[in-house]
């Protein structure tokens, strides 16, 4: 009984001790680049999105759709387009979709930073300059207040005056390379090259293409929380926004396959906050503590246990057989179904199950197969609706449904 006492009694000054500390603690910031619109780091856009949102009177939204889809979801009005990201790329047919967007009278807003354009790049004749984000140089600049890049505005004379602005050369160390596209250089960054040399360089500027116009902003991280709260950035980059006129803009929003599974984890929310975290990990050292003292006070003789089996087949075999038996037939295509449609977006871009794109989705389906589209559609409209029924049907119709999506997929 004393020993209990005193090992809690330990614990308890522990906790006392670490709760302390954690209010000594000032707070810590994780200065990853990851443009997220949940994002409160400094380089989140969560801030960036709340002051356009509030600001941009037009309309301002975020979405994390694909050019292509936006395209087709906003033909009938014009739109402005915004993507903040680095390091990535963009598919062929992304590009492509930009490009038409911004021929049909759109403006396409590309704040990018080592990222390759495919498309785009080929097509307009630019390239675009990528440094690598360093914190500490961040860091040594706030702090020494010097190596700040003087960007000259240069555009919209007739709405904006000339104006210099000084940004820290940690967050804009990229630049713009342009050919023979009719250009209208908005910002221009002046200084001296390693042979201290006067020179300038491009860091945005506006092409026109067809009826619109696409705008090329080498620095990604001016459209982050951090930026849009710095005096020096802020009102350069609300002048970039201003190009958009009173177009309503949409921010498509870049995310990798990781990311996105770890924003949909459980334990995301409770390792973002602190106070949660401390937690965790108090609860798991009280569980290796208690561990240790009833592994030393209870320990019995470990008894040999053979490997486990690997019951995978085993297991196929008794979901099967439960299907069998209770004649869910229905449900085996429904579920069928949902892998179906869900490749067929993966590898073609298009959603089957948006009706009113049928029309295009078929073209595009039957050239990537060989099938005729008007048996594409009927086919994929029986499933469609097989996929919404209620009863149940024959063990044989269950079989010709899963040979039609077999087929198709089989030959995408």
């Amino acid at each position: 009984m004393k020993g209990s006492r005193i090992f809690i009694l330990v614990i308890v000054a522990f906790l006392a001790v670490m709760f302390m500390v954690q209010l000594s603690l000032g707070k810590k910031f994780v200065w990853q680049p990851t443009f997220s619109h949940t994002d409160k780091q400094p380089f989140g856009a969560y801030v960036f999105d709340t002051i356009m949102a509030s600001t941009m009177k037009q309309g301002y939204t975020v979405t994390q759709k694909t050019f292509y889809q936006l395209e087709h979801q906003y033909s009938h009005r014009r739109q402005g387009y915004l993507m903040v990201s680095q390091n990535g790329s963009l598919t062929r047919t992304e590009a492509l979709s930009i490009l038409r967007m911004a021929e049909r009278g759109d403006k396409v807003m590309l704040a990018v930073s080592g990222y390759e354009l495919g498309k785009i790049t080929d097509t307009l004749n630019l390239s675009v300059g990528y440094e690598q984000f360093d914190f500490q140089r961040l860091k040594d600049n706030v702090i020494e207040r010097e190596n700040s890049d003087t960007i000259q505005w240069m555009g919209d004379d007739k709405r904006y005056t000339r104006a210099q602005y000084y940004i820290n050369s940690a967050l804009s160390g990229s630049c713009v390379s342009l050919d023979t596209i009719p250009t209208e250089v908005l910002g221009m960054q002046t200084g001296n090259d390693e042979e201290d040399t006067p020179c300038s360089y491009i860091m945005a500027a506006s092409m026109k293409w067809g009826k619109g116009n696409i705008i090329l902003i080498p620095t990604p991280l001016l459209f982050t929380n951090y930026s849009i709260l710095e005096p020096s950035s802020t009102y350069y980059v609300h002048r970039l926004m201003s190009q958009f006129g009173a177009l309503p803009v949409v921010r498509v929003e870049r995310q990798t396959e990781e990311e996105a599974a770890m924003q949909t984890s459980p334990l995301t929310y409770f390792l973002s906050q602190p106070p949660l975290q401390w937690g965790i990990c108090l609860s798991l050292l009280l569980i290796i503590v208690f561990m240790v003292f009833t592994a030393r006070r209870k320990q019995r003789i470990i008894p040999v246990i053979s490997p486990p089996k690997n019951r995978s087949l085993d297991f196929i075999k008794l979901i099967g057989t439960l299907y069998h038996r209770q004649d869910m037939h229905t449900d085996l295509v429904r579920k069928k179904y949902i892998y179906f449609s869900e490749e067929i977006r993966k590898q073609l871009g298009i959603d089957i199950n948006d009706t009113d794109a049928d029309a295009r989705n078929m073209r595009i389906l039957s050239a990537q197969t060989g099938k005729d589209a008007e048996t594409l559609h009927e086919e994929i409209r029986q499933l469609r609706f097989i996929a919404h029924f209620d009863h149940e049907i024959a063990l044989k119709e269950m079989k010709e449904y899963i040979d039609q999506m077999n087929e198709i997929i089989n030959k995408l």
